[in-house]
């Protein structure tokens, strides 16, 4: 089992904004290595570059002008546009411009996946879902596709899809219910009095997958947000893994359990107890 430091947040910072933003490798190379020559570079990779420095207003100029050029108005340099956009909310062109992409390339999830994440943003559930599920279909091995899914599905008080499409997203990377993704834009934000269940969900979500440490915090941030819900996880099997947690029983004022007793000094392990789940 992975072991994750229990103040980095899940998907309780991973559903509005922008969590992970989806750039070529070149963004890396370029904004981590010595800097090449201009001449040297891409449109491209220019770029990348003032988006991976978050230069949206220098990517915009850069990409403006070369798409003056008929013969440079490509998929990507079209997506590249609609993330500088989409970073300084303006919404309307980022709609344009990830449009202009899927007109270019209709077999790519990820300029969908992008669109998706405008919608969402607007509030525009319906749309958002439709984008989300029409990537899915051209790229069914993007979590990130099915992180957004279930985040404008949960949005919607769709919960029991949402957390169909999350798992399906942790089956593929289990990780991918974090921040950090290069799958895609990963919306954000639960939405207002869902976000306490949001959190209770995702516990029950993540104990039944074995990821135990992720549930403890994710229960405890139900916790702190008063869920009125919470006693429903002393007697719901799904949280029988984390009735054994002593995270678990603090917060719930349950008296600690007594010590495991082990067989010829091995054994007696709260993580070995758990790998089956």
């Amino acid at each position: 089992m992975r072991t994750r430091v229990a103040g980095a947040s899940a998907v309780g910072v991973a559903l509005f904004l922008m969590a992970a933003l989806w750039l070529p490798a070149a963004a890396q190379t370029y904004s981590s290595n010595a800097p090449a020559k201009p001449a040297e570079l891409t449109v491209g990779q220019r770029a990348d570059i003032y988006l991976a420095e978050r230069n949206y207003t220098e990517a915009v100029a850069l990409l403006q002008q070369t798409l003056r050029d008929k013969h440079m108005r490509t998929a990507p340099l079209y997506n590249r546009l609609g993330i500088a956009y989409q970073q300084v909310n303006n919404l309307g062109m980022a709609e344009k411009y990830y449009k202009e992409a899927i007109k270019k390339d209709k077999k790519s999830g990820r300029y969908r996946n992008n669109l998706g994440t405008v919608y969402y943003m607007k509030r525009k559930w319906k749309n958002a879902a439709k984008q989300f599920q029409q990537a899915i279909r051209l790229d069914p091995t993007k979590a990130t596709y099915y992180v957004n899914l279930g985040g404008v599905l949960f949005a919607q008080k769709k919960f029991e899809p949402a957390l169909a499409a999350f798992r399906v997203a942790l089956r593929i990377d289990p990780d991918s219910l974090f921040p950090v993704s290069s799958g895609g834009p990963i919306v954000q934000d639960v939405q207002g009095a869902n976000t306490a269940r949001f959190h209770y969900d995702l516990a029950r979500l993540f104990c039944s997958m074995g990821m135990l440490n992720e549930a403890v915090h994710e229960f405890s941030q139900a916790y702190d947000m008063h869920y009125k819900e919470l006693k429903a996880s002393l007697t719901d099997p799904a949280f029988a893994p984390l009735r054994q947690r002593p995270e678990y029983r603090t917060l719930m004022g349950l008296p600690p359990l007594p010590p495991v007793p082990t067989k010829g000094g091995n054994g007696g392990s709260l993580r070995g107890a758990y790998s089956s789940f």
